[in-house]
């Protein structure tokens, strides 16, 4: 609502979305509708401010990974400006965009100059690994089954706990094409300084269907502070009856980002296991969620399901979120 506010001229509204912002932990909020909005409040200045934030993630954790879409597409809507040159300056003052400048450029053309992405693939994996902070995410989608396996290859044999740690993060879009156990070594590990590396084995491992993995999970979440780690786990590996369990987790959490952290593993889980019965788990994330993009994933899987409430579809009309109100006009009868 707030941008909405700003975009008639609302100052208040938008010192609080540039406030927020600011505050936002890039990697735990619902951040991409607020960094659009900024860019269509302010332009340059909600990119420059967006380079900002992204460099202060990139100061606190060097695995951090963020993509160029925003200023790509800035980009091109103002192919007069050179927005790198523009953020280069600013730099200059400013170490947090130098830190995203770094990462952003690293081993890329300049935006507005490049034509075409390089060619990922094993090859390029192989050469680049050691040098870049994290393989992104779009990297992986193009790999054959042949270089997928080769990589695992190079993941048991590697020695550094970074560079394994990078291996990682391509298995938790694909899945690993040997036996699960080093996997869940990984995960269980106690030794120190691993976190990244234990987390990244917990997500290659939520795309694998075991009761070994499931009873890691269902142990870990009796216990644990941070249950969005294992609840992934249950996306194949849920059993009727487990809904009691996660009903419990969520009903303990009232903090937007526990709450933002678990909805990803529950829709997975509901969306593999359509008999479960999730309407009161919903129907708490629904109570409890800032971020209307997973909310709107919530009421559309709820209705696609026939366990949206009367009470909720009713409310649809009046939801903070365009995409809500656009929903609810589409369902209404």
């Amino acid at each position: 609502m707030a941008r909405y506010f700003a975009q008639e001229g609302n100052s208040k509204a938008q010192k609080i979305i540039y406030q927020r912002y600011k505050n936002f932990s890039t990697q735990e909020h619902c951040h991409h509708n607020v960094e659009e909005s900024l860019v269509t409040l302010d332009g340059l200045d909600g990119i420059v401010l967006i380079a900002e934030v992204y460099g202060r993630e990139f100061e606190k954790d060097s695995e951090y990974w963020s993509n160029s879409n925003d200023i790509e597409e800035y980009q091109k809507e103002n192919p007069h400006l050179n927005i790198i040159e523009i953020l280069t300056k600013k730099a200059k003052k400013n170490k947090y965009i130098q830190f995203y400048l770094d990462a952003l450029v690293q081993d890329v053309s300049e935006i507005g100059v490049r034509t075409k992405r390089p060619s990922y693939d094993y090859a390029w994996i192989k050469e680049k690994i050691a040098k870049v902070r994290l393989i992104p995410h779009f990297i992986s989608k193009n790999l054959s089954q042949k270089e997928i396996k080769s990589l695992a290859d190079d993941f048991i044999k590697e020695k550094n706990l970074e560079i394994k740690t990078k291996y990682l993060t391509l298995f938790r879009h694909y899945k690993f094409p040997y036996d699960f156990d080093t996997l869940l070594e990984l995960a269980s590990s106690t030794k120190p300084n691993r976190r990244l590396l234990k987390t990244y084995a917990r997500e290659a491992l939520s795309l694998f269907k075991s009761d070994k993995i499931r009873a890691y999970a269902i142990e870990k979440l009796k216990h644990t502070t941070k249950p969005a780690e294992y609840t992934q786990l249950l996306i194949h590996n849920y059993k009727e009856g487990d809904e009691v369990l996660l009903k419990n987790i969520v009903s303990k959490y009232h903090n937007i980002d526990k709450i933002h952290n678990l909805i990803y593993s529950y829709l997975e889980i509901y969306r593999n296991n359509l008999n479960a019965d999730f309407q009161a788990i919903f129907e708490i994330f629904y109570e409890r969620m800032n971020c209307g993009v997973h909310r709107y994933d919530i009421v559309e899987l709820m209705y696609e399901n026939d366990i949206l409430s009367e009470s909720i579809k009713e409310e649809l009309e009046f939801d903070s979120d365009e995409d809500i109100r656009k929903f609810f006009k589409k369902i209404k009868v």
